[in-house]
This record gives C-alpha cells, sequence and structure tokens, in this order.
C-alpha cells in the first residue's frame, strides 16, 4: 500500500472517531438549536402572559421613559442592557451600590425585568386568567443547554466550543474522505457520493443518507461549525479572524472602553442620553447613506463610564441583534464610538453574520428561520447515521472475527479427529500468494460505494471479490491478468491508482488540502498570538486573567447575550 493510500485510510479512520467523540453533542446542539430558531414565538406559547400585542396605532413608550419606569419598580437595581421588541422588553438588571456602606446591595432572585413596550407595566408569566402563575422558562434551560450544557459556566462554554472547534476540522476531513480515489472522469465518480440509493439495501442507503446529506450540507456544516467556535471558544476564533481579517477582538474593544474606574452614578439622565443618541444616529444615517427604522434599546456600563443607545436600520444584518449603536460618555456626553454592522471592519461584519446565521436570524426572515430549523434537525439526524454506519460495521467484524475463530476450532477439532474429510476444498495457500492476495485487495475499490478497498470494506460485495481473488491466486493466475479482469468488468474506476501512477495528483490532492488547511490554521493561531501584547491596550492586559475574564463577564451580562 502506497503512502497516499495510507493517508487516506487514516483520514477515514479519523473522521469515524472524531464523528463518534462529537455525535452526542451534535445531536443535542442541533435539535436544540432547531428550536432556538424559534425562540421567542415558543416562549409565547409557553409564558403568554410575558409577551403582549400592540393595539391599533400604538407605538412603545421611549427607551427612557422604560429605563425609569423599570428601575422605579426595585430602587436597588439599575437598568442595565434591554432591547424593546413588538411583544416585550426585557431589562438585564444590576446591583446598585450601597452609599451605607460602598458595596453592593445583596443579589436580588431575578435580575431580569420584563415591561409591557408600549404601556411600562411590568408582564407576569400566566395568561390573564393565571396571573400568579410562575414562570417557566423552557427556552432559557434549552438556550443553555445549547451553549453550556446546562451549566453557564466558562468550562461548559469552552467545552461545547472544543466540540465545535473538532466539529470544524472534521469537515475538511470529512470532505476529503468523499472525493473519488484513482483515476477517470472525476464528476463522474464524484456523482456516487451526491445521491442516495433508494432502492439499495438499508445498509447501504443509511451510508448514501450520511455521506449524500455532509455534502449537500457541507458549506452549512463548516458555517456553523467555525460559528459556534466563535460563540465558545473566543480563544482560538479571535486570534484567527484578526490575523486573516480586519478584526478588533473583544479584548480590544473592551480595553479601548473601559475608565480606570466603574462610575457607578453619571451626571446625564437616560432623557440626555437619548437625546444626545437621536441626534448622533441622524448624523451617522446622513453620512454613512443608511436610514434608521426606530430606536432599539440603551443600556449603562459602569466599567466604560458610558451610556449605549441603538437603533434598529437598514444596515442591519440581524432581525434582533445590537448592531447599529453609539457609544456616549455617561458625564460629558460626548459621542466616544459610533459602531455599525457592516463597512467598519470586515472581520467584525463577518462575525455578526456568523451570529445572525447561526441563530437564524438574517433581518428576522421567517424562511431562513425555517431553513436554519430543518437544518438542526438534519445535523442531528446525519450523527444518528454515522453512529449508526460505525454500529454496522462494528457488528460486522465481530462476525468476521466469530467466523475465523469458528473455522479454526473445525480444523484443531478435524485435525485432532484425523478426519480426512475436514476441509478438503480449502486451497494450501504459500506465503507468497497470501501477499499477493493482500496486494490486489489494497489495489482494488470496493464497488459498492468506491470509499475503501476491498481489503478494508465490510460490505458482502468486498467479502464475495475477497474470496474471488483467493480463488484466483490459488489458481495459478497472475496480478495483471486478475487487476484486468475487475479494470474490464468495472471500469477504471475500480483501480484504487491506474498504471503508470496517471491517477496520483488527483489522489493527493485532498491530503495537501487538508496538511495545507491545517497548517495555515496553526500559523495564524500563532502569528495572532505572539502580537497579542502589543494589540492590546495595557488597561486590560495587566491585570491577571482571572480578573480579566471576570470583567468581561460582568459586562457582557449587563450588555446581553446579543452583544
Amino acid at each position: 500500500m502506497t503512502l497516499m493510500q495510507h493517508t487516506q485510510n487514516w483520514m477515514v479512520v479519523l473522521h469515524r472517531w472524531t464523528g463518534l467523540l462529537i455525535a452526542v453533542f451534535l445531536i443535542i446542539v442541533g435539535l436544540t438549536g432547531s428550536m432556538l430558531a424559534f425562540r421567542g414565538p415558543i416562549d409565547g406559547l409557553v409564558n403568554p402572559g410575558m409577551h403582549v400585542s400592540a393595539a391599533p396605532g400604538q407605538k412603545p413608550l421611549p427607551l427612557a421613559a422604560l429605563a425609569e419606569k423599570a428601575e422605579h419598580l426595585n430602587p436597588h437595581l439599575r437598568a442595565g442592557f434591554f432591547a424593546v421588541e413588538h411583544d416585550q422588553v426585557v431589562f438585564h438588571m444590576a446591583m446598585r451600590t450601597d452609599p451605607a456602606t460602598g458595596k453592593a446591595y445583596p443579589q436580588e432572585m431575578d435580575m431580569h425585568i420584563t415591561l409591557n413596550p408600549y404601556t411600562g407595566e411590568k408582564l407576569t408569566c400566566g395568561p390573564a386568567s393565571d396571573p400568579n402563575r410562575g414562570c417557566f422558562d423552557l427556552m432559557g434551560f434549552i438556550y443553555d443547554l445549547h451553549t453550556s450544557l446546562t451549566t453557564r459556566t466558562q468550562w461548559g462554554w469552552s467545552f461545547v466550543g472544543a466540540v465545535a472547534l473538532i466539529w470544524t476540522i472534521d469537515c475538511l476531513v470529512a470532505f476529503c474522505v468523499t472525493l473519488p480515489r484513482g483515476t477517470g472522469p472525476f464528476w463522474k465518480r464524484w456523482q456516487q457520493a451526491w445521491r442516495v440509493k433508494w432502492r439499495a439495501s438499508a445498509t447501504r442507503i443509511n451510508f448514501d443518507l450520511h455521506r449524500a446529506t455532509g455534502l449537500w450540507l457541507w458549506p452549512l456544516l463548516f458555517i456553523f461549525g467555525w460559528s459556534s467556535v466563535m460563540l465558545g471558544l473566543r480563544q482560538v476564533y479571535e486570534p484567527v479572524m484578526k490575523a486573516t481579517f480586519d478584526y478588533v477582538s473583544d479584548d480590544e474593544g473592551m480595553a479601548r472602553m473601559m475608565v480606570p474606574k466603574p462610575i457607578e452614578n453619571p451626571k446625564l439622565t437616560w432623557h440626555d442620553t437619548q437625546m444626545i443618541g437621536e441626534r448622533a444616529m441622524a448624523e451617522s444615517a446622513e453620512e454613512h447613506h443608511y436610514s434608521i427604522e426606530r430606536p432599539y434599546g440603551m443600556a449603562y456600563i459602569p466599567e466604560y463610564g458610558a451610556y449605549t443607545y441603538g437603533v434598529r436600520s437598514s444596515m442591519d444584518l440581524r432581525g434582533h441583534g445590537w448592531d447599529t449603536t453609539v457609544l456616549i460618555d455617561g458625564n460629558s456626553g460626548a459621542v466616544r464610538e459610533i459602531d455599525l454592522p457592516r463597512g467598519q471592519h470586515i472581520g467584525n461584519t463577518i462575525s455578526t453574520l456568523l451570529w445572525g446565521i447561526h441563530y437564524g436570524d438574517l433581518r428576522d426572515w421567517l424562511p431562513f428561520r425555517i431553513m436554519i430549523c430543518l437544518f438542526g434537525v438534519l445535523l442531528a439526524t446525519l450523527s444518528y447515521t454515522g453512529i449508526a454506519i460505525w454500529w454496522r460495521k462494528r457488528k460486522a467484524r465481530r462476525l468476521v472475527l466469530a467466523m475465523r475463530s469458528a473455522m479454526l476450532v473445525m480444523l484443531l477439532l478435524g485435525f485432532a479427529a484425523g478426519s480426512a474429510r475436514a476441509q478438503p476444498t480449502l486451497p494450501s495457500l504459500t506465503p507468497d500468494q497470501l501477499a499477493r492476495i493482500r496486494k490486489i485487495e489494497g489495489r482494488l475499490m470496493a464497488p459498492c460505494c468506491y470509499t475503501q478497498t476491498i481489503r478494508d470494506h465490510d460490505s458482502q460485495v468486498a467479502v464475495d471479490m475477497r474470496n474471488e481473488v483467493t480463488a484466483f491466486v490459488a489458481s495459478g493466475k497472475s496480478e495483471q491478468d486478475i487487476i484486468t479482469y475487475y479494470r474490464t468488468k468495472y471500469g477504471e474506476t475500480i483501480l484504487v491508482v491506474p498504471d503508470g501512477m496517471s491517477g496520483g495528483l488527483l489522489t493527493v490532492t485532498p491530503v495537501m488540502v487538508f496538511v495545507a488547511s491545517t497548517g495555515l490554521l496553526l500559523f495564524l493561531i500563532r502569528r495572532s498570538v505572539s502580537a497579542r501584547d502589543v494589540s492590546i491596550p495595557q488597561l486590560l492586559v495587566d491585570k491577571p486573567e482571572i480578573e480579566r475574564l471576570a470583567i468581561q463577564e460582568k459586562i457582557r451580562a449587563e450588555i446581553g447575550e446579543g452583544w
């Protein structure tokens, strides 16, 4: 067997075992992701009291008025991030500092407040007939299961991110495994991998479903794998994006905005900030030629000493994202920064787009949500069919071992009994003949699927061909005669590598692509990490890692998951 054949077989084994390693997790994230594509409507069915409908002509209250109503409900809490949707406005609240002690008030049980965006009244979970019914946060549980296996810890997010990284790399390996081996018309032979033979056996249909579904969905599989890395393993995602594109990382963005000491009580009120934000957004829209659809949300972040004011605009890529925003100094009212979803940093634009794709939210387009919902089910199905293929091969290998053991026992018993009738038809093969058989089996592809040689494949066709090759060799046929026989019967596609090695370049191409991609990924990570100390402002770099992560998580909690 050549080095290229060894490499191809190694990639098949790698895909098999990495797929098995992450299959259960992909089934979980696939099914939960399907539900998250319709998170709002499902939550509306489970908790009808938390969602309202506007009366004809009714408009949401101003953002500042909603923020003040939320803070009025509990003076120990201040409004963090909030976004106004058509059926509710959810506030992510933060604890205020107790002036008597200089420390934050005791943590409240619920740091989220949901208001009616049209009246400012607090919403309850149950319907009008049962307003005291408790919330059943089904979609919150589904979201936590999807993102951190319900742990809601850095460990959980990183674990899911690590699974996503394996998934992304395995996408490249799986693509290479589907490419046809040997020589002959490339596209004609590769067409078989894109089709399902519905009239074949159940085993073959399952195999075709796994391979063909993976190929047809490959772009989405890779995009979702990499976007999952973005959401769960930023320490890998950001170096790659920064080395590849114009990209501002979380560390850089936070360090640029942070003030030396958190400012708990800014001079500007919510109303002051709203007026400044409206004016700044209007000027930005005129300068960058986009239109503002409506006010979307606000937040105050003590670590930045600043307010954020967001709008829905024609620039937005997502339907519910915190995309078009302005950062306003909480004391001076100066505009520190305007963030647009596209046109500033291509790497961050890609990240926003990936976020929208991952949660089925591109401009709130319903057909796309349906497509992503179906994709989640297909991802789970793809993982299940992969497990079924492995299980079937495992049973086949065990059956072969059992048959060989049984034959060995029968031969030993026959020899012990001195029976002259024991296996009279079995040919006596020399070591040279056995070596020739192994060599020929390594040169022929299994014609059922053309993915492995008949020596490695467990299908009945491959087993029959192995027995046939053994009989040919035992009868004295030469290696070239046997190869010619199968080439005449099946065509050039039956050969792994034809005479003269004319298929060598085609065979080695998948391996070269995989090696080059892996090398490039490692190079980009190393290059970005080596430049990390220069690119990140010292305000955040000088802090211990644990403290830095704690600050980041605190800011994210205040701003919300859609930041």
